[in-house]
């Protein structure tokens, strides 16, 4: 008999992994698939999983039970990824803290990516109150940001604070602040109409054990938008000779000038309203 309720629960469906599954055929002596097609053989499960597929795209399956005395018939079935959750998740970032960090654990581990790394501020030292100053390396709109607490909700889960961002990481603008409650769920702060920066400034002045800590920090720009990279004055995402060009051509044009406007002020790396030797060092050491 063929295998019925062949399909994929929805717990089994991820953005970049599915794991198929099927109820048990009497007497099989194991299932094969087809899949981008191969043939998965001696499956003696009722579920395989299948990695590195991509988001938001529809795959097809099929599927039939094997014996000594024979194939059934192909069960056929589909399903479609789901979305990536960090489409829209900013790379690149760093960060420092005012507060020194326990070697090994510091806060380059909040962008590392990788949920299994732990940031903690150095053991046996209070931290309390602290800055923790991102650098997002790109300007951007910035939609929210997620804090992953550790999963005990232990030392350093941070609980109380306020938030500032900035486009040149001296000037700063305070945008809300944050209550949380020790729990290892996800902590979201939203950024109200959406605000242009490259730094983001969190004043920790509450964290268990008046240490810091954290698995991850997810900095989201809003989705469909771009991030401008400083220096990249003609804005082709390329930090190259014409840009180089560009900053020769209108070293010393200030805000008010007619061309200053436009794409010209993209290249105002420091935000002082003058294209100047702080800009163009920024582009040429890169």
């Amino acid at each position: 008999a063929a295998p019925v309720n062949a399909g994929v629960k929805d717990t089994d469906l991820e953005a970049y992994k599915v794991r198929p599954s099927w109820a048990s055929v009497p007497n099989a002596d194991y299932y094969e698939i087809e899949f981008n097609g191969l043939l998965y053989s001696t499956i003696k499960e009722t579920s395989l999983l299948f990695e590195d597929l991509t988001a938001e795209t529809n795959y097809s399956f099929n599927i039939r039970a094997v014996n000594s005395d024979g194939t059934s018939d192909w069960t056929t079935f589909s399903t479609r990824t789901k979305s990536n959750p960090l489409a829209f998740a900013i790379h690149g970032a760093v960060a420092k803290t005012s507060a020194p960090n326990q070697r090994g654990a510091e806060a380059d581990k909040l962008f590392d990516f990788d949920e299994s790394t732990t940031w903690h501020t150095k053991y046996g030292a209070k931290a309390v109150p602290f800055d923790l100053v991102v650098d997002l390396k790109t300007y951007n709109q910035l939609e929210k940001f997620h804090y992953l607490p550790r999963t005990d909700a232990g030392n350093g889960t941070l609980l109380k604070g306020t938030i500032a961002i900035s486009e040149n990481g001296d000037d700063w603008t305070s945008v809300g602040s944050f209550d949380w409650k020790r729990t290892a769920e996800d902590k979201i702060f939203k950024f109200d109409k959406a605000p242009k920066a490259r730094f983001i400034k969190l004043a920790v002045t509450e964290a268990v054990g008046n240490y810091g800590s954290g698995r991850e920090l997810y900095v989201f720009k809003v989705p469909g938008t771009e991030s401008y990279i400083p220096g990249d004055i003609n804005n082709d995402r390329l930090l190259d000779v014409n840009d180089l060009t560009s900053y020769t051509n209108y070293t010393g044009l200030r805000q008010g000038d007619s061309d200053f406007e436009g794409y010209i002020s993209n290249g105002d790396i420091n935000k002082n309203g003058l294209i100047d030797a702080f800009d163009i060092s920024t582009l040429t050491t890169q």
